[in-house]
């Protein structure tokens, strides 16, 4: 199993998807096809999912995303909830967003009751 490292584009966002455990999504979520472009990400995590490092940490680091897009991202953290739940790796999300941004910051909030996930909110003054 190989990291993905995929590039930001004016409609999606940079993910870096590494096996030692640090995974990085960032940027604007808008593609055509959400589902299209979160499938592989989603495949690669439930791989990875199968043997674990002991620590997996996510950090997500949203400028903006759409609907369809919020719900494929709530399948990735679906997918790092069963990580979690397997017992095999303590799972860390980073959900960070500008402190102007009252919208990423409910989305992350929302996203953390949905999963029952503690996240760990990082605020970023602008």
């Amino acid at each position: 199993m190989e990291s993905i490292n995929l590039y930001k584009t004016e409609r999606t966002p940079f993910v870096s998807l590494n096996t030692n455990g640090e995974f990085k999504i960032s940027g604007i979520s808008i593609p055509e096809d959400s589902t299209a472009f979160y499938l592989p990400i989603l495949e690669w995590i439930r791989m990875y999912a199968k043997n674990p490092q002991p620590i997996t940490s996510a950090h997500f680091v949203f400028d903006y995303f759409n609907t369809s897009s919020s719900k494929d991202i709530l399948e990735v953290f679906k997918a790092l909830g069963a990580i979690k739940d397997s017992g095999m790796s303590k799972v860390i999300i980073k959900w960070e967003f500008e402190d102007d941004d009252d919208d990423i910051r409910e989305c992350g909030e929302d996203y953390q009751s949905i999963i029952g996930i503690d996240f760990e909110m990082i605020e970023v003054e602008v």
